[in-house]
Order: structure tokens, then C-alpha cells, then sequence
């Protein structure tokens, strides 16, 4: 079953209308996550992963966060496309790379049907983002056709084990099912699902893997991410919970468990 949060037309007018229930979410692992492992930039502007002259398209893109991130390490030949499915997350980041120095291309579109010729660029990513497609397959056939041969996707996503003790609040405090919905909904493309979907369409896939335990002692910043999560929750509750946890341990322990997969498309 379909939830809401892989309904491409609430996504794009309600939960992610505007940027801030994404931001209040990166507002924690900023504060906290310290990165164990090779992030996705490592990876993507690393010498000699991507051609110097490439064509490169990011679906679901958001702010565009990742570009505005790594502006001074984008190489000069690349021509970037930020797409995302709310027009509103498009405008945001349309605005904030107003004045990043470099010209960027950006779209309106739904992951599951490019308006793009088939070979037309070297490199996808797709952050955090395959888990809200309702048919994650037909996106990935999809980014295989506008790949050119030996082109690649990244795709980041989140483990099983994710925000567990986050889960646990959505459960104790949050609507029926809620908790129950966003793992089955992780489930559609996690880091122990994701690579078995990618081999069905790409030629050789590899995994980066990266957690940490994050000890948060700041119960709003924890608060605002349980209220930017989908449905209505109890805040007065949630916060109690929170800071009484903080209160006796000095911190609220939060998994975080994600990591990317590179795939590529053989000839």
C-alpha cells in the first residue's frame, strides 16, 4: 500500500511545499553527526569518478544543499540539472544558487517519468529520496534510460536501524501507525534492500555504509524533527519525554544508520 508520504502530489504541496520540514530534520545532523565513513561528495568529487566534462542530474534535489555545499568543488565542465516534484523546493534552490558563481538548469519533474532523452547524462544522484517513489522500480528504469553507457547513480538512503529511538516517539506519541508506515515505506529502497533493486538494472553496484550514535542535549532541536515528521503528534508529550531523558542522562542517544550505493550502467 501507497502511503502518503509516496503520494508525489501531497509531497509536492503539503510536506515538502516549502523547506522546512526537510530543514528542521538536516538541522540535527549538522549539529551532531560527526560522519564516520566516505560521504556521497567524497565520492562524486573524488578525482577520476566523473568525467571532468560530464552531465549531471540530481532528482529530488531539494534546496539544493549539496550544490551550494560543495560549490568550490564542482568542476568547471560539469553541467548540473537540480530537479525535485515541488515546485517549491525548485524555487528555493533556484534562489539560493542565485549567486553561487556558476550557472545550474533546474526542473520540475516526478523521478518515475524524466523528460529526457534516453543517454543524456553521466552521472544521477538520488539522495534520500527513491523511498518516496511509489514504484521505486519504474524510477530506476527510468534514470538507467537517460544514463549514458558507463554513467552512474548515487543513491543515498537510511538502514533499517535508523532513528530507531526517533520511531519509538512516533509510536508512543504520534498517530496510529505512523512509525509502522515509515519503515514500511524505508523498506521500499533501504541500505539492506537497495542493492538487490539496483542489480536488476545496473551493471556493477557497490556500498558505503556509515552510522553513528548521536547524543543530543538540546531537546528542541530533537522536538522540531519529531514535529516536522508526517501526521500530528502530541508536542507537549514529546517534549516532556525528551527533555526527561535528558535530564537523566545528560543526552537522548539517536542512531543514525545510512550510507549510498554507486551504480553503473554497463553498455
Amino acid at each position: 500500500m501507497v502511503s502518503r508520504m509516496q503520494d508525489p502530489e501531497y509531497l509536492r504541496s503539503v510536506h515538502y511545499r516549502d523547506s522546512s520540514r526537510l530543514n528542521a530534520r538536516i538541522e540535527l545532523w549538522k549539529r551532531y553527526s560527526k560522519g564516520q565513513g566516505p560521504g556521497v561528495a567524497d565520492w562524486t568529487f573524488k578525482p577520476g569518478s566523473v568525467a571532468e566534462n560530464a552531465d549531471v542530474l540530481e532528482v529530488g534535489s531539494g534546496t539544493g544543499r549539496f550544490w551550494s555545499d560543495n560549490i568550490d568543488r564542482i568542476p568547471a565542465g560539469w553541467d548540473v540539472t537540480l530537479s525535485d516534484v515541488s515546485p517549491g523546493m525548485v524555487e528555493e534552490a533556484r534562489e539560493g544558487l542565485v549567486d553561487a558563481g556558476r550557472v545550474f538548469s533546474f526542473e520540475v519533474l516526478d523521478a518515475s517519468s524524466v523528460p529526457f532523452e534516453d543517454d543524456s547524462f553521466d552521472l544521477v544522484i538520488a539522495s534520500y529520496m527513491l523511498y518516496h517513489v511509489p514504484d521505486v522500480d519504474s524510477a530506476l528504469v527510468e534514470i538507467s534510460r537517460v544514463l549514458r553507457s558507463g554513467g552512474v547513480l548515487i543513491a543515498s538512503t537510511n538502514s533499517e536501524q535508523h532513528i530507531a529511538e526517533i520511531r519509538e516517539i512516533q509510536t508512543r506519541f504520534g498517530p496510529g501507525g505512523s512509525a509502522a508506515d515509515s519503515v514500511n515505506r524505508l523498506n521500499s529502497f533501504s541500505m539492506e534492500t537497495g542493492e538487490a533493486q539496483l542489480r536488476k538494472r545496473f551493471g556493477d553496484v557497490a556500498t558505503f555504509n556509515d552510522s553513528e550514535v548521536l547524543a543530543v542535549d538540546d531537546a528542541e532541536i530533537l522536538v522540531s524533527y519529531v514535529l516536522s515528521l508526517d501526521g500530528e503528534f502530541d508536542e507537549s508529550a514529546v517534549r516532556n519525554h525528551v527533555e526527561n531523558q535528558i535530564a537523566k542522562t545528560g543526552a537522548f542517544s539517536v542512531t543514525r544508520s545510512t550510507g549510498f550505493f554507486v551504480a553503473t550502467k554497463l553498455q
